[in-house]
């Protein structure tokens, strides 16, 4: 049986370029698809793993959650699969650099507010589809070079609990190994440092900790052992990021203190969070100076195309008052259901059989 995987070797239809980088769960290979000749990034969990049932339980568990999310923010689960190398998940290959990047050098309210919009947005379509990550942290959450966030590593995540019983519901602070805990001590949650169910809140929490570092450079629960942290994350209060920058909005700092709550019910859901951002960012986008060197991800790409907006304004205006039945815009024309098109070069009716399909 083959061990671990080496450049220029393939798995699969995907050819090995160079390890990315490795942790708990596994390898990070960059790899070419043959098939699609794309760059992609491949997670192998090595066949010396998989006789380990929790590991293989969470790797599958990281394909299924990410693969069942379909967001801008969230990075994309292309492939799965098991050769005699072990198990591999095939995901979008992000290019740029983790937030812990981001932390080291820009503390700015306008990259809190950008990267924390798209954060949260990203949180709050993940528990709308009933899953919890679970292991948010600066490490698993990416800038892209375009300025797209995109939150990665499912792999603890939890799906929507269906039972009393559901077996996905095992508390993070459960050691899968000695002297280690599952998840991050760092960024648990207090329901987390105390074996407690996680559930969205805790996901909340956790994202609390990211953007208080994001405005600060600090992480609000000081501590050098993991017990420490655990403790400070379970009875200390964090400083008011106001007293560290003044210059940060009291809206901002009142936000990212409710979610560091330590009663789960205390805090704000993730669609609340994300728009209280966007309405600050709107906000400081208008009359703050504040430098910034994150650049903000483009907006859709118009340009060259109002003349056909234009048009199909048009066209629905005219449909408007002619009651007519739209179907689409086809080879330049409008259709309707009096038996004619409108052409696109001329604006005059031309006659043709049509059947309506689609009400305006």
């Amino acid at each position: 049986m083959k061990q671990g995987l080496e450049a220029n070797s393939s798995l699969s239809h995907y050819r090995i370029l160079s390890r990315l980088g490795a942790g708990g769960m596994g390898e990070v290979w960059l790899a070419e698809d043959t098939r699609l000749n794309r760059k992609v990034a491949l997670k192998l969990l090595p066949a010396e793993f998989t006789q380990d049932a929790e590991r293989v339980r969470r790797f599958t568990q990281e394909a299924k959650a990410a693969s069942a999310l379909s967001h801008p923010n969230i990075v994309t689960v292309h492939d799965i699969g098991e050769t005699e190398s072990g198990r591999f998940i095939v995901m979008e290959l992000v290019a740029g650099q983790t937030l812990r990047a981001v932390i080291s050098a820009d503390h700015s309210v306008e990259t809190l507010l950008a990267l924390g919009t798209q954060a949260a947005k990203a949180v709050s379509a993940a528990h709308a589809a009933g899953i919890t990550h679970r292991d948010l942290k600066p490490d698993n959450i990416m800038l892209r070079d375009d300025g797209y966030v995109k939150i990665l590593d499912f792999g603890l995540a939890r799906l929507r609990v269906e039972t009393e019983s559901d077996p996905e519901g095992e508390t993070l602070a459960r050691e899968t190994s000695p002297g280690r805990l599952l998840g991050t001590a760092a960024y648990m949650s207090p329901e987390q440092a105390s074996g407690l169910s996680a559930s969205y809140p805790s996901d909340i929490f956790s994202l609390g900790i990211v953007f208080y570092e994001l405005a600060t450079g600090q992480h609000p629960f000081q501590s050098e052992t993991l017990m420490g942290y655990l403790h400070a994350i379970s009875f200390q209060n964090p400083a008011s990021l106001s007293r560290l920058k003044p210059e940060i909005p009291s809206p901002l700092n009142d936000l990212v203190l409710r979610m560091l709550e330590k009663e789960p019910s205390r805090r704000p859901t993730a669609a609340e969070v994300a728009q209280t951002l966007e309405e600050l960012r709107q906000g400081n986008a208008s009359g703050s100076s504040t430098h910034s060197s994150f650049v903000a991800p483009p907006g859709r790409n118009t340009v060259g195309r109002e003349s056909e907006r234009n048009e199909l304004r048009a066209g629905f205006s005219e449909c408007r008052t002619r009651r007519a039945v739209v179907c689409g815009w086809r080879a330049g024309h409008w259709k309707d259901d009096s038996g004619g098109r409108f052409s696109r070069r001329t604006g005059r009716r031309q006659p043709m059989h049509y059947r309506p399909r689609a009400l305006l």
